[in-house]
């Protein structure tokens, strides 16, 4: 064991407590046979410096040999009565009483510094049931408390050893449940592949319309749906959710009619492109007269109804019926 006390302070180790130690040492390493000057003499080497200066002091090593006890038992018996209640009781048991778990300390710790703690009080046999109402009352669970004290009925007091069962299952139970509500908030943090790209779902469904009214464009009607011309002043960006605006210059859009539709919007503008006419393609008639070509298509000479060009539109007048 440690040398009980090396220095004038509170020894490290209440006396029944470093006692205890010192009678499982004498056991574990075979000295119990040992003759009683011996062991008195190890016992007196193990009490530190101001240990043995008490025994001096007090003259606790005088007493001789008696026919029921030897000289090992009588100082050992001098030693209890003297380091058993030293310093302030009071005081050490009002230490007792104000001492709480504290944040971050595990049950198991906030019982073995009440143990600790108490091996300084006096208590005797009744350690136990005092420990376990101050246990009770320090724990920083009400859940624990209010768990414990149910199984409290009439005059039933609970018991240490079940009080500290219970404390340390709840204590287990919220790790697991902290764990596992950590474990489903990462998971949850991770981007679902919906096929929003991260958007407001708000967002997202400007973007569904806008596609809806794209595809209404190409099949030739004009929709456009008035909630978002309202929201925005032009459909949103469907790869983005960015309006035009915040993307730079873009082509002019039509006003809504009372009806919430628009008209279809004019065509990105084009520079003019000046084109050649056709040359003139002339081959002789089998009655020796000239032919020259479609006026409309520039190709051969045939019948209107079969012109390519007859429902084409102009790249340069933009009319209908002439390439």
């Amino acid at each position: 064991p440690p040398v009980f006390l090396p220095v004038p302070d509170t020894p490290t180790l209440a006396w029944p407590a470093w006692k205890r130690a010192f009678t499982a040492f004498l056991g574990a390493s075979g000295f119990e046979q040992m003759e009683p000057r011996r062991k008195k003499q190890l016992l007196f080497s193990l009490l530190g410096t101001e240990g043995q200066r008490v025994v001096d002091a007090f003259r606790l090593d005088d007493a001789p040999a008696t026919e029921l006890n030897d000289e090992y038992e009588i100082f050992l018996e001098k030693l209890e009565k003297h380091f058993e209640f030293s310093g302030s009781v009071t005081l050490e048991r009002k230490k007792l009483r104000a001492r709480v778990q504290r944040p971050g300390e595990s049950v198991s710790e906030y019982l073995a510094a009440l143990r600790h703690q108490g091996s300084f009080c006096g208590y005797g046999a009744t350690l136990d049931e005092r420990l376990c109402e101050i246990f009770l009352e320090g724990l920083d669970s009400k859940r624990v408390q209010d768990r414990i004290l149910r199984e409290c009925v009439g005059a039933e007091v609970p018991t240490l050893d079940r009080a500290f069962q219970l404390a340390i299952q709840f204590e287990q139970l919220a790790k697991t449940t902290e764990s596992f509500h950590r474990q489903t908030s990462a998971v949850s943090s991770f981007p679902v592949n919906d096929g929003s790209c991260g958007l407001e779902p708000a967002a997202v469904q400007d973007i569904h319309a806008y596609a809806q009214w794209r595809a209404n464009q190409d099949g030739g009607t004009s929709v456009f749906p008035a909630q978002l011309y309202h929201q925005y002043g032009h459909p949103p960006c469907p790869s983005t959710g960015m309006t035009p605006s915040q993307r730079g210059p873009v082509m002019p859009w039509g006003q809504p009619s009372s009806d919430g539709h628009l008209p279809r919007f004019q065509g990105r503008a084009r520079r003019p492109t000046v084109r050649e006419p056709p040359p003139q393609r002339v081959r002789e008639r089998e009655d020796g007269g000239s032919l020259s070509a479609c006026w409309f298509c520039g190709r051969r000479d045939h019948a209107r109804e079969f012109c390519p060009a007859r429902n084409a539109t102009c790249f340069l007048c933009g009319k209908q019926g002439h390439f």
